[in-house]
């Protein structure tokens, strides 16, 4: 679901939905990419889905999200923030939609060079 949150009281209400959906979750930083502007993050969730998130009743299974986050910096504050993340992988840790054939995959591990 996209949504935007405008200010900080809104993003630490946007935070409190995930910690009252996930209240045991682990939120990993796997990569850093920082311009003079603009900072990546790549990066992991795991947690238990013990309350409702995006009008799924808790399941009480283990979920796991991998996503990647892009800020906007002026003045060491961030000023924007974009963050996607992998919502059709998360529903698959919750059994909620069938597993994708092959051996699985985490994207965050799937690395491309030149």
């Amino acid at each position: 679901r996209s949504r935007r949150c405008h200010g900080p009281e809104q993003v630490r209400q946007s935070w409190q939905e995930w910690g009252q959906a996930f209240p045991d979750f682990d939120l990993a930083v796997r990569e850093i990419i920082i311009g003079e502007e603009q900072v990546t993050v790549l990066w992991t969730l795991d947690g238990t889905h013990q309350g409702a998130f995006l009008h799924v009743p808790a399941t009480q299974r283990p979920v796991h999200i991998t996503g990647v986050s892009l800020l906007r910096l002026r003045e060491a504050r961030i000023t924007r923030g974009m963050h996607l993340w992998d919502m059709a992988g998360m529903l698959r840790t919750m059994k909620l939609l069938p597993d994708l054939p092959g051996p699985p995959r985490d994207a965050l591990h799937t690395r491309w060079s030149a």
